[in-house]
């Protein structure tokens, strides 16, 4: 009936009178709510039909007009689904009308969070630069739900750099105290704001922040969005001073990405390669391998080549791991973010007799454990074939991994147990006179309280005997005491953002399949 045979005043009949209406009938629902719904269409619709003679010939609306008047009030029913679906066609079909940008700012304080997203990624999307649109995300960043917050901050930093309303948003946003919030607001400063000097005075202070995950974000943001920056250069150089090894190590990093033929940095980072923690002078190491007469940096390395210092102090506890370390540079990306790929970006620690390895699922703790199988070797071909599925994204991080050893060791001497392996450590017959590194997958994920308490009395007692074990556990499940546990967690903003992209890009395909929208959201 719409843009069909109806005026414009017909086709707000329509949508007005469901608007109106608090309990629309639907198929199999009481027949009074069809009186009800008849009644009060019925009587807007002959006001329109009386009103229509004296109309003026020519000012008949055309059919999209109509359809997108009530597409429009759609947008106010109380029932989330038809809200959505008038998001989307308003989105597809008229995304730079000025009726549906005002539409957009009113859903952008909807209480249905995926019809929140939608109109806040829109806004961005089709009206940067924008006055009222950019108000509207702004309001946006006082959000409580993070996701609005992460698609505002990059809305505004994609459609609204340079501008120095939203800066100074922003910028009161790096006082948040939520970490989170400072590191996203970190991240969006530098998307739209490198090289101003206004936003790397705010940044400057967070490569101190409590946090380390602020700290490291800061840093990694003043190291590419202001290289060369001599305020940056000096704050980073008083990092290298930090108590804390983590903050010397990604200092040292930054410091010779940014400034790699500054004679005032090389002359800070070669006491590094004395440092106490064996991360610290790996990080120095591979620093000052990069500068320009300097051989490239090798890709598995001892801690023995950097000093014969011992690692104990400044928080790193020496201990009889063999492998201290892994990691994977920067510049590797994947289509769908994983944690456990930007945790591999900052480095993770293995310098303990047992590291747990968390997190939630898909996050790629599996993927992690079987790339370093592959990379050591302790995976071989015959394993391969056994195993059911080994995923091709691990089979790729395994030639790009860069592992620190203390004591290299060989592939006979390291032990790899798949998540599909059931069995129990009293059956893996472990040697721990031949196997010095073991790596166990989806450990004990279905044993009872008691018997997990007993496996993991099993498990020290194997790494006193000497051995080292690198497993993916739930943390949570587990009584743990002095073991190291990775937690994979805390994605950069960017990714985040890629992140909500692609997974309602995948919904939005499988969909298309039934005929429905292309719209992600």
């Amino acid at each position: 009936m719409v843009g069909e045979t109806t005026s414009y005043r017909a086709a707000q009949a329509l949508a007005y009178a469901m608007a109106d209406m608090d309990r629309r009938p639907v198929v199999g629902k009481p027949s009074d709510d069809w009186d009800a719904f008849d009644a009060k269409l019925s009587s807007l619709l002959s006001e329109a039909i009386e009103n229509k003679s004296a109309s003026p010939v020519g000012k008949e609306a055309k059919p999209l007009d109509n359809e997108h008047a009530v597409l429009l009030a759609a947008t106010r029913l109380t029932d989330s689904e038809n809200r959505k679906t008038a998001l989307r066609a308003l989105v597809q079909r008229w995304p730079r009308s000025l009726e549906t940008r005002d539409a957009l700012v009113r859903l952008a304080q909807d209480e249905q969070s995926e019809i929140q997203l939608a109109a806040i990624h829109s806004l961005a999307l089709e009206w940067p630069g924008d006055v009222t649109a950019r108000q509207s995300l702004v309001n946006a960043l006082q959000d409580d739900k993070q996701h609005a917050q992460i698609v505002a901050i990059w809305g505004l930093s994609e459609g609204w750099a340079g501008d120095v309303v939203v800066r100074d948003a922003l910028a009161a946003l790096t006082l948040h105290s939520s970490a989170q919030v400072r590191e996203l607001a970190t991240e969006g400063l530098a998307d739209g704001w490198a090289g101003d000097t206004t936003a790397r005075d705010v940044l400057l202070p967070l490569t101190q922040d409590r946090v380390q995950t602020v700290r490291e974000t800061a840093v990694e943001v003043l190291m590419t969005g202001w290289s060369g920056d001599i305020a940056v250069r000096d704050a980073l150089l008083n990092l290298l001073r930090s108590d804390i090894f983590s903050v010397r190590e990604t200092a040292a990093e930054a410091l010779i990405s940014g400034w790699a033929d500054d004679t005032i940095v090389e002359n800070a980072l070669h006491p590094l390669l004395h440092d106490p923690a064996p991360t610290v002078r790996w990080a120095a190491e591979r620093a000052l391998s990069r500068s320009e007469n300097a051989p490239a940096a090798p890709r598995s390395s001892s801690a023995k080549s950097a000093s014969s210092v011992d690692s104990k102090g400044s928080g790193v506890t020496d201990c009889d791991a063999r492998l201290i370390a892994v990691r994977l540079p920067r510049d590797f990306r994947t289509e769908m973010p994983l944690h456990a790929i930007s945790a591999l970006h900052r480095g993770i620690g293995l310098d303990s007799p047992i590291t747990i390895v968390s997190g939630v699922n898909g996050s790629g703790k599996s993927i992690l454990l079987a790339a370093l199988g592959l990379r050591i070797g302790c995976i071989g071909q015959e394993q391969r074939r056994r195993m059911r599925y080994l995923p091709p994204l691990a089979i790729e991080l395994s030639s790009k991994l860069e592992l620190l050893w203390r004591e290299q060791l060989t592939p006979e001497e390291c032990l790899y147990m798949p998540n599909e392996n059931e069995r129990h450590l009293r059956d893996l017959s472990i040697d721990t006179t031949r196997h010095r590194l073991v790596l166990i997958d989806n450990w004990m994920s279905s044993l009872s309280a008691e018997r997990r308490e007993l496996e993991l009395a099993r498990l020290r007692q194997h790494a006193e005997s000497g051995c080292q074990f690198v497993v993916v556990a739930n943390h949570e499940n587990l009584n743990l005491t002095n073991e190291r546990v990775i937690q994979l967690e805390g994605r950069r903003m960017r990714d985040q953002m890629q992140f909500l992209k692609n997974s309602r890009s995948a919904r939005g395909e499988k969909a298309t399949r039934f005929g429905a929208s292309r719209n992600p959201y």
